[in-house]
């Protein structure tokens, strides 16, 4: 990944675009096709691509905050974060107050933050906003999300247990064409709820003698 220039990720993130796809690019499909790039690079240097999706109504104009813009605080005269406040970022932008360790993540290099993020003629719907930012695809109808795609990108054969989803239920961001995710909200819950399933199974055994299958007497 230390690689990477910024004239490597446009050009992933470009590539294999015709003129036709061109003439409808949105953005959020160059961010998904450069971290497919970005990921196959690191590939087998044994790092681990971590995503905490923070489902909800973040504030992003008080997360990161526009201090130097007159219009922030014209808007928002009660709940604008004062310019006083604000850990700031440069002479325009700056960290809610209570982003301790984001700004120190910032300062060190190791964080980045990517502002207006969106996709044109937004339809407001909260369920098609999700499926485009989890497939990176906007209108295109992808049945797979861009997590899914790079594993199948960097791991064509499928190991077990490449993709965790640490989630009540599947998200579509990590279907895969070849992989098929681990996924449990609980690690405890998620042994313990295996361990009793296997346990009912073999606490009553059937009696190998009503079957054929000899095997099943050393149950």
């Amino acid at each position: 990944m230390n690689g990477m220039t910024r004239r490597d990720l446009l050009r992933a993130g470009l590539c294999g675009l015709g003129i036709g796809a061109m003439e409808t690019f949105r953005a959020p499909s160059i961010f998904g096709r450069a971290a497919e790039a970005l990921a196959a690079q690191a590939a087998h240097n044994g790092r681990i691509l971590v995503v905490l999706e923070l489902s909800g109504g973040n504030d992003g104009l008080n997360t990161v905050v526009p201090y130097g813009d007159d219009a922030y605080y014209r808007h928002r005269p009660t709940i604008g974060v004062p310019a006083a406040e604000v850990r700031k970022i440069d002479n325009h932008f700056g960290f809610n107050p209570g982003m301790v360790g984001f700004e120190r993540l910032f300062k060190a290099g190791k964080m980045a933050i990517v502002h207006g993020c969106g996709y044109d003629n937004p339809s407001f719907s909260h369920f098609t906003s999700m499926a485009y930012w989890q497939t990176a695809a906007p209108n295109s109808g992808s049945e797979y999300g861009w997590v899914g795609r790079v594993a199948d990108s960097i791991a064509p054969d499928a190991p077990r247990n490449f993709l965790v989803n640490i989630d009540s239920r599947q998200s579509l961001a990590v279907r895969s064409r070849t992989h098929v995710p681990v996924v449990f909200d609980d690690p405890n819950k998620f042994m313990r709820e295996s361990f009793y399933e296997e346990r009912d199974v073999f606490a009553q055994p059937p009696d190998s003698g009503q079957v054929q299958n000899t095997s099943r007497g050393y149950l």
